[in-house]
């Protein structure tokens, strides 16, 4: 199941709920490639939640959802 968070009346977005579909919204969806690089400076970010990116994604999202995300970058990463 998908969950959908509505940016305006008339336009959504789909928020993942599972690995594949989070891998899928970054890479495919977004056309971001998830490079070390980029892994380890999104794993930094949401691990401070005085970050401004961090702090407006617990807003939207909440702690539970970021700490799925940063188990998914963690296996994107091989850390699982």
């Amino acid at each position: 199941m998908l969950l959908y968070n509505n940016l305006t009346p008339d336009r959504r977005f789909v928020i993942p709920e599972t690995y594949d579909q989070w891998r899928r919204c970054i890479e495919v969806d977004c056309g971001i490639p998830l490079t070390p690089a980029f892994i380890d400076q999104r794993l930094k970010e949401l691990a401070t939640p005085s970050d401004f990116r961090t702090h407006q994604f617990l807003s939207l999202y909440g702690e539970a959802h970021r700490d799925r995300v940063i188990r998914w970058f963690r296996q994107a990463g091989g850390g699982a």
